[in-house]
C-alpha cells in the first residue's frame, strides 16, 4: 500500500545520549536493549487504514482486503478516496461492521482534523490549525467537511507511529 523506510536509532548517537541524561529510566532501557531498528511510512494515512483492516485477520486476508481497497481508491488510499467510499462499498470488499466504522471514523476525524482539535484538547483559535498540521503530519489543514459528533469522551488520542499523531474511536 505505501512505502515503510527503515531507520536505526544507535544507542551512541548525540540525539540518544543526550536523550538518556534527560531520563534515567529510558537510559536504563536503552542501555539494555542498545540500537533499535524501526520504520516509518510515506503515506501515514493509508498505514493506519492497513493497520484497522489487518487487526485480527490472518497476513494473507488482510492483504486481499486492503488490495480491494486500493482498487477501489484507484490505487491511492487517501481521506478523500476514502471518504467517497459509501458503508455499502467498504463492507462489499470484506470488512467487519466495526472496521468500516472506525475506518470512517478515522477518515472523518483526519479530514476535520481542526474541529477534533479543537473538540478534543479545547484547542482554540489561532492554535487549533499549528496543533492540526502537527498532529497529522499534513501539510495544511482543510475546511471541515462535517459536524463533530458531541461527546469528547467517545475519542482518545494514539501514539501509533513515530511522530504521528492520530484520533481513533474507543473501543469499549
Amino acid at each position: 500500500m505505501n512505502k515503510a523506510h527503515k531507520i536505526t536509532l544507535v544507542a551512541d548517537s548525540k540525539a540518544i545520549v543526550y536523550l538518556k541524561t534527560k531520563d534515567r529510566r529510558i537510559a536504563w532501557l536503552i542501555d539494555k536493549i542498545g540500537d533499535i531498528e524501526c520504520s516509518y511510512h510515506d503515506n501515514r494515512y493509508a498505514f493506519v487504514i492497513e493497520e484497522i483492516i489487518g487487526q485480527m485477520l490472518s497476513n494473507k486476508v488482510a492483504a486481499i482486503i486492503t488490495e480491494r481497497l486500493i482498487g477501489l481508491c484507484n490505487g491511492d488510499v487517501t481521506p478523500n478516496h476514502v471518504k467517497a467510499l459509501s458503508y455499502e462499498q467498504l463492507r462489499l470488499i470484506g470488512l467487519s461492521n466495526s472496521k468500516t466504522n472506525y475506518i470512517q471514523i478515522f477518515t472523518d476525524a483526519v479530514l476535520n482534523v481542526e474541529r477534533f482539535i479543537e473538540g478534543l484538547l479545547g484547542i482554540t483559535g489561532a492554535n487549533a490549525p499549528m496543533y492540526g498540521v502537527a498532529a497529522t503530519g499534513l501539510k495544511t489543514v482543510p475546511e471541515p467537511a462535517m459536524p463533530i459528533p458531541s461527546g469528547k469522551r467517545n475519542f482518545k488520542i494514539l501514539w501509533s507511529e513515530p511522530l504521528t499523531w492520530h484520533l481513533a474511536k474507543k473501543t469499549p
